[in-house]
């Protein structure tokens, strides 16, 4: 099957029209098939889920045609009480199908080795992104040929990626939670390795017609701005809380954010 995939400097989506560089290396159409899910779920996937290739079948491509309930006789329907009339997709699968295609798009689109995709362990004391990536010259050639301003950079030796999959919604509140994991290592890099402080990539999915992956690049505008906000506060709680609350004031520092 076939999901549009769309590049996003920051917020900012980047169209070949505009970008010519998104034409030779973004394609408009990214095709995933069950066989291709299977063989990156060794790679992309956390959780050990078998066959994964059937449950991207059931989950994604066949929408709808999930098992059903039995009505029972004289339930209490209201306005807080409804009857769960159909099974319904696994959260826990359905987060292995979305790092499954960040999988794919890190391999296909942003040209990392499969040997450069390392999973990150959850801790209990802050949010952590899905992925570190390793990036390749092939890699840093594809951000500077989509957006040439950011061959000034001098791009980071490990970029964190967090993969979303959402039947549908608001993509940019999908991408927001998103960003807070990436935060969060951020934060944690300030004082020891600043240089990676604002680069990472959102990976966002969505199932539901028409099907979309949002690829989102974010680099900081300000990084020595960015690396002085986090280090003001004394721990990553407060900042957490800074960042649920205000958002846009750690996204001052990053381009294309507004």
């Amino acid at each position: 099957m076939y999901f549009l995939q769309q590049f996003y400097l920051g917020f900012s989506h980047l169209t070949p029209y505009a970008n010519p560089g998104v034409r030779i290396h973004v394609s408009a159409r990214l095709r995933i098939e069950s066989l291709q899910v299977d063989t990156t779920a060794g790679y992309a996937g956390s959780c050990h889920v078998l066959e994964m290739g059937r449950h991207f079948s059931e989950y994604v491509r066949y929408r709808g045609r999930y098992p059903a309930f039995r009505s029972v006789p004289g339930f209490p329907a209201g306005n807080y009480l409804r009857q769960l009339d159909t099974k319904s997709r696994a959260s826990n699968v359905t987060g292995n199908i979305g790092e499954i295609v960040a999988g794919i798009v890190a391999r296909r689109t942003l040209k990392i080795d499969i040997g450069g995709i390392a999973h990150l362990k959850a801790n209990t004391f802050s949010q952590t992104p899905d992925y570190l990536l390793s990036p390749t010259t092939a890699f840093e050639q594809v951000l500077v040929d989509i957006e040439p301003t950011l061959a000034s950079m001098t791009f980071p030796d490990w970029w964190p990626m967090e993969a979303k999959a959402r039947a549908g919604g608001r993509w940019r509140d999908v991408v927001l939670e998103a960003l807070r994991q990436l935060t969060a290592y951020w934060y944690f890099n300030c004082y020891t390795a600043p240089e990676r402080v604002g680069y990472g990539v959102v990976v966002a999915t969505e199932f539901e017609r028409p099907r979309r992956v949002r690829v989102l690049v974010f680099v900081p505008s300000d990084q020595a701005g960015l690396v002085t906000y986090l280090t003001s506060f004394s721990l990553y709680k407060n900042y957490q809380d800074d960042f649920d609350s205000q958002p846009g004031a750690t996204g001052a520092y990053l381009m294309n954010y507004a």
